[in-house]
């Protein structure tokens, strides 16, 4: 599908020696690959195995056969793999080493010398490639596939195709004379960043989770249900996951919310480039009988809610679909209690919300209550915001209440019917398709 970045930015970044001035020496470059029809249509994949939806053709910024006209200085690139199940192995047609300065969460501490980089689904990094010796050359972004698959195989042999086996170009740089404004940048400052060590023995809770390929696809024995939350966390705590991959594919597990550090893995040490903050982590493939595995670290610092939880899933977008996925909330305890959640759990009421998923325009909404009251009934989205209001000042018998609302004009999206009664605050999750 379409894939897009949000470039954050910060103050510490203004005040680096890195290539800054956006289009001209730092470029975003979103890496997807495609499959086309003889009309040039995007195919449809069936998939029998659901490995994933694996192109033939790879595009760079929505470009087939990319060429960035660059300059003969240092270049910054962003690089996002918006692929659905393509892990890449990058490096320069000329084998040079090339700078990595950033991750999926923010800077390095300090740029890292490296010749190849691995990018599954949904990772990011920052590069600096220098082209100040390379006026009138055109140099090629390959993918060495041959490489990567001979001691990380993405997927069985059974799976693999010519992209997962072969070398092939990603795109082309043509370089031309410097730039005279900005003025050119050739060195790149030393330290990036200050990121805090965390230690295993730091962690305040330690869990595992187990990613199988079944059928089904699930997470320590489990597929995704939107009414159950997999796990509750402590705000203020420190906690170290263990992923397992028992699978016969790998899988980049992704957990939303705040950014985590990798601090050990099956398949070697923690390589330099991956030392950073973290959101993505690519879990090595079960092979001859041995499990690969990641070891993460994690804070949660920041937004505790007892409603909206989370979620954590294998980013090959086939993967998550069909249930590698779970959701967590994180609480705080120690802070006084909603007066919503907590009279949410003393007030005798039920609701149902059917069809969920909701294809059509109709609702069906059946509330059951234990006594006779009056209550208002709002259609919120997933921020919170109004969206409609659906009843107001309604009475809710004793016993059960079934009616019908139209949401004729209200666009796809996950949404929540809340419902007040007396002053207590309840929520029922609704996803219109």
């Amino acid at each position: 599908g379409l894939a897009a970045m949000m470039i954050v930015e910060d103050d510490n970044s203004d005040t680096l020696m890195i290539p800054n001035t956006y289009g001209i020496d730092e470029i975003p470059m979103i890496i997807q690959d495609r499959a086309f029809d003889q009309n040039g249509v995007f195919l449809e994949f069936i998939n029998p195995v659901l490995a994933g939806r694996p192109g033939d053709t790879v595009m760079i910024n929505g470009v087939l056969d990319a060429e960035h006209q660059t300059n003969a200085q240092m270049i910054r690139y962003r690089i996002l793999n918006a692929s659905n199940t393509r892990t890449y192995y990058l490096g320069l047609s000329d084998n040079r080493d090339f700078y990595q300065i950033g991750s999926d969460g923010g800077f390095l501490q300090s740029p890292v010398l490296i010749n190849r980089l691995r990018l599954s689904p949904a990772e990011r990094a920052e590069i600096v490639i220098d082209f100040s010796g390379d006026q009138g050359q055109t140099i090629d972004l390959m993918s060495y596939a041959s490489e990567l698959v001979q001691f990380q195989p993405v997927f069985i042999v059974a799976l693999q195709d010519e992209l997962d086996t072969l070398d092939y170009k990603i795109m082309s740089f043509a370089v031309g004379a410097p730039t005279t404004t900005p003025t050119p940048v050739y060195s790149l400052s030393n330290t990036l960043n200050f990121i805090p060590v965390y230690l295993e023995s730091n962690a305040d809770v330690t869990r595992s989770f187990v990613l199988s390929n079944g059928p089904p696809m699930s997470i320590n024995g489990a597929t995704m249900d939107m009414n159950v939350i997999n796990e509750t966390i402590q705000m203020g705590d420190m906690e170290v996951w263990t992923i397992t991959n028992t699978s016969g594919s790998s899988h980049p597990f992704h957990i939303h919310g705040e950014p985590f550090q990798v601090i050990s893995r099956s398949d070697g040490p923690v390589l330099e480039s991956e030392q950073g903050w973290k959101d993505v982590v690519f879990v090595t493939m079960n092979q001859s009988g041995n499990p690969g595995w990641v070891k993460i670290i994690k804070p949660f610092n920041d937004f505790a809610d007892t409603t909206y939880p989370y979620m954590y899933h294998c980013h090959i977008l086939e993967h998550e679909d069909r249930g590698m996925m779970g959701q967590y909330l994180v609480v705080d305890t120690n802070s006084a209690q909603p007066v919503a959640a907590k009279e949410l759990n003393s007030v005798p009421i039920e609701i149902s919300v059917y069809p969920n998923p909701l294809t059509e325009d109709a609702v069906n909404i059946r509330i059951t209550s234990g006594s006779v009251e009056l209550y208002d009934l709002t259609l919120i989205n997933h921020l919170g915001q109004h969206i409609r209001t659906l009843a107001k000042a309604g009475t809710l018998a004793n016993g059960s209440s079934g009616f019908s609302i139209d949401l004729t004009g209200v666009p796809s999206g996950v949404y929540f019917i809340e419902i007040m009664n007396e002053g207590s605050l309840h929520h029922e999750k609704l996803i219109r398709l």
